[in-house]
């Protein structure tokens, strides 16, 4: 079995430091299957969407991002980066299960998305280089991005009432989590679109939720978010964090 999507193949970065010949066939044939369920449970998730709650449904949701952090503890990446990575993403698999589960978790689930940008933060910034020289688009992008959360700020904050700290707490995390992606300055823009991604998906759902319902809220949410922590995993390991 051997995945041809985003170029993954034996030789990729992705399996960088993995030189046992004997464990190698091993090693890709799991990749592969983990991106495999990985991207199918997404899928069916979404597609099943009109139909949500159904016994499977949160569990398909758990399984979309679960098998992206065992990638990441399964891979060649240093012990830090390793853990880094696939802790965010069994954080982000947590929150994925706890906003399903019941609508009184709603705070807790955010609270394990908040670990996992924390996770996130400590992995870019870490990992950016040093000096770091940011161009101007890159430098522009993060006015940007400073600008957009405070407008979001100055929008949600009055409509979430008793969750306006924490929500408030959320929004600045999510928003340095991806200007920090923006610092790793990595030649392939993976890891920085999945962090944009995910902060349009979590700029819908906000909305949706303490605002008014977003015009096609469904076919939005989940494919960016998904998509974006696709991204931001399979960009770490191609890029080889902590080896360059």
């Amino acid at each position: 079995m051997r995945l041809i999507w985003w170029g993954f193949s034996p030789n990729t970065q992705l399996d960088h430091g993995l030189h046992d010949p004997c464990r190698a066939p091993y090693h890709y044939r799991v990749r592969n299957l983990l991106i495999l369920f990985s991207v199918t449970a997404s899928a069916v998730y979404f597609l099943t969407q009109p139909w949500h709650p159904f016994p499977g449904s949160i569990a398909l949701k758990g399984l979309s991002v679960a098998p992206l952090a065992v990638l990441a503890f399964r891979s060649a990446l240093p012990i830090r980066e390793r853990l880094l990575l696939g802790l965010a993403l069994a954080f982000g698999s947590l929150g994925d299960v706890l906003l399903d589960w019941s609508g009184s978790l709603f705070p807790v689930g955010l609270g394990a998305f908040l670990v996992g940008h924390f996770l996130y933060f400590g992995l870019f910034w870490s990992n950016r280089p040093k000096p770091t020289r940011l161009t101007w688009s890159e430098r522009l992008l993060i006015i940007g991005l400073g600008l957009f959360a405070s407008v979001m700020s100055f929008y949600l904050l009055p409509a979430t009432g008793q969750l306006a700290l924490p929500v408030a707490i959320y929004m600045g995390a999510l928003t340095v989590m991806v200007a920090s992606s923006v610092t790793l300055q990595l030649p392939e823009r993976w890891v920085v679109l999945g962090a944009l991604l995910f902060l349009f998906s979590d700029t819908v759902l906000a909305v949706s939720k303490f605002k008014s319902p977003v015009r096609g809220r469904e076919l939005l949410v989940w494919p960016t978010y998904y998509v974006g922590q696709l991204l931001i995993a399979v960009g770490c390991l191609r890029a080889r964090l902590g080896r360059r």
